[in-house]
């Protein structure tokens, strides 16, 4: 076995692991409201790592009426792409079992193509596909660098907006 193959192995393992730590604490996300923005860092890596989980955005807005929300948007930021990157590592570690097809090839041309901004594009918008496009960017070789920087860009802005929202929504309160 090779060094790249080695490497591709334990990246899908420690994704995995990592994942599967996420999912033990997902229940347990209100302990850590009371540590502030190191709190809000580890909801939003944790609820990025449960797919279909609204923790992120909603530790954002809630957030958002205590604390700074471009402090809040860009921790939460940090956190999300944390817990994003297993996805990534899930995806680049199964190139090994992938068997070569017109499917993989054809994901392989979309993200060589379009991957920028598909993935600019999922990470601002709120949805619950970006664990696929992470997937897709590790198994297609897309650079690593560059998809944790466009992530980052992409859900700082969503980040920005649902802090906002709460600060908004606290102003409305008072």
């Amino acid at each position: 076995m090779d060094v790249v193959t080695i490497f591709k192995i334990t990246s899908a393992v420690f994704s995995i692991i990592i994942m599967l730590i996420g999912f033990l604490y997902i229940k347990d996300l209100k302990k850590f409201k009371k540590y502030g923005y190191l709190g809000i860092f580890i909801i939003s890596f944790l609820g990025s790592i449960a797919v279909f989980s609204p923790a992120a955005p909603m530790a954002a807005i809630y957030a958002g009426t205590i604390y700074n929300p471009l402090l809040v948007s860009f921790v939460s930021a940090l956190g999300a792409i944390c817990g994003d990157a297993p996805g990534y590592g899930i995806g680049y570690g199964g190139q090994l079992i992938i068997p070569p097809s017109n499917v993989y090839d054809h994901i392989k041309y979309f993200m060589k193509i379009n991957g920028t901004m598909t993935i600019f594009v999922l990470a601002t918008i709120p949805n619950p596909f970006f664990d696929i496009a992470g997937i897709a960017a590790g198994a297609s070789n897309f650079p690593f660098w560059k998809f944790v920087i466009i992530s980052f860009i992409g859900k700082w802005i969503k980040f920005t907006i649902f802090s906002l929202v709460g600060r908004s929504l606290k102003k409305q309160i008072i």
